[in-house]
C-alpha cells in the first residue's frame, strides 16, 4: 500500500484519492506522505460549539514525527484548556485526534498540506506561548492558534488568514479549499 500511496504522490494526486483508488478507506497513510519536507494539518470537530466547529493542529518533522495540539477544556473561564503532544508517529497522533472530545464531539476529518520546509520546534514553542495567553472567543481561540502555529511552523503558510471572528468550520472547509489544502479525510 505504501508504495502505491508514494507512486500516486509523485504523480501528483492527492493522498485522498490515492488511499481510495489504491485500497479503499485507509486513514494512517494519507498524513505522512510529504513531498516537501514539512507537512501541515488542521483537523476538526464539525459538532462542536453549537455546529461553529473546533479545530486542533499537526505538523510533522523531517522524520515523520508529528507534534499536535489544540485549544479545547472548557473551564470557567471558556475554552481556555490546550493540550500539545509530541514527538509521535503517525498512528499514535491519530489515535489521540480520534480519541479527544470537545463537549462529547468528536474530531471527525483532517486536511493537510505538504510545504517546503518546516520546523516543529517554532510550532511547539508558538502555541506554548498562546497557551499562556488569555482565551478570546473572536479573536483567540482554537483556530487562531492552530494558525499562529502553521505560520510558526514555515514561512510558507504565512498567507493564511489569522481565522479571528471565523466558524473554525468555515475556515475549514473554504478558506484551506482557497489555498489548495488537500480535500478532507475522515478520521
Amino acid at each position: 500500500m505504501r508504495f502505491r500511496i508514494i507512486t500516486a504522490l509523485a504523480l501528483g494526486i492527492t493522498a485522498l484519492t490515492t488511499a481510495l483508488v489504491a485500497t479503499g478507506p485507509a486513514r494512517a497513510a494519507e498524513p505522512t506522505e510529504a513531498a516537501g519536507n514539512g507537512r501541515a494539518c488542521l483537523f476538526v470537530s464539525p459538532t462542536a460549539v453549537f455546529g461553529l466547529g473546533h479545530v486542533g493542529w499537526a505538523v510533522m518533522d523531517g522524520s515523520g514525527r508529528w507534534y499536535s495540539g489544540a485549544t479545547e477544556t472548557k473551564s470557567s473561564k471558556g475554552f481556555a484548556g490546550n493540550w500539545l503532544r509530541g514527538p509521535e508517529d503517525v498512528n499514535s497522533m491519530l489515535k489521540h485526534f480520534s480519541a479527544q472530545r470537545l463537549n462529547n464531539d468528536p474530531y471527525q476529518r483532517f486536511r493537510c498540506v505538504n510545504t517546503p520546509n518546516g520546523s516543529p520546534g517554532n510550532a511547539v514553542a508558538k502555541f506554548r506561548q498562546l497557551m499562556s495567553t488569555d482565551y478570546a472567543w473572536a479573536t483567540n481561540n482554537c483556530l487562531t492558534r492552530s494558525v499562529a502555529t502553521f505560520k510558526a511552523y514555515t514561512s510558507a503558510l504565512n498567507g493564511l488568514d489569522d481565522g479571528a471572528v471565523t466558524a473554525p468550520n468555515s475556515y475549514f472547509n473554504r478558506h484551506l479549499t482557497a489555498w489548495s489544502w488537500e480535500n478532507p479525510v475522515s478520521l
